[in-house]
């Protein structure tokens, strides 16, 4: 069944999610600890990743398109509240509360993923800024020696 399908892609969604916003803590560990190679490897696995939770994603939203289509609902949109609204009364109530579940936890994770990127974002920033303000105090064209060469 269709509803069984869409469980299993909600929860591999959710494994995905969860592992992004692991790979998403790590690079801020790396960016802080100016750990190149986590970095890299990081990238690497967020890459990966993106790819599954696309994926996932095509294939979340073809359920539901065949679900609408078996149940003979006009909606445009692929959308989890809409066939929860349609899915109550024909469907178990444990399957209704894991779909509503899942969508809860999904967001959740989808929130602090983007929370972490943009806080990963400002350490690159500020990286950035700290290493244009140090070229410039470099390249000054002040003729003072910024080193004491007296040692």
């Amino acid at each position: 069944m269709e509803i069984d399908l869409l469980k299993k892609t909600l929860e591999k969604q959710i494994q995905n999610l969860r592992n992004l916003y692991e790979i998403t803590e790590n690079k801020q560990k790396a960016l802080i600890g100016r750990n190149n190679n986590l970095l890299s490897e990081c990238l690497q696995n967020e890459e990966k990743l993106l790819f599954a939770i696309n994926e996932e994603e095509k294939k979340r939203l073809s359920l539901i398109e065949n679900i609408y289509a078996k149940m003979s609902i006009d909606e445009k949109q692929p959308k989890l509240d809409v066939l929860l609204k349609h899915l109550d009364s024909s469907l178990a109530k444990d399957d209704v509360k894991f779909i509503e579940s899942a969508k809860e936890v999904i967001g959740k994770y989808s929130r602090a993923i983007a929370d972490q990127n943009y806080k990963n974002l400002y350490l690159i920033e500020q990286a950035k800024s700290f290493i244009s303000q140090t070229i410039n105090i470099l390249k000054s064209t002040n003729k003072k020696s910024m080193v004491d060469r007296k040692i």
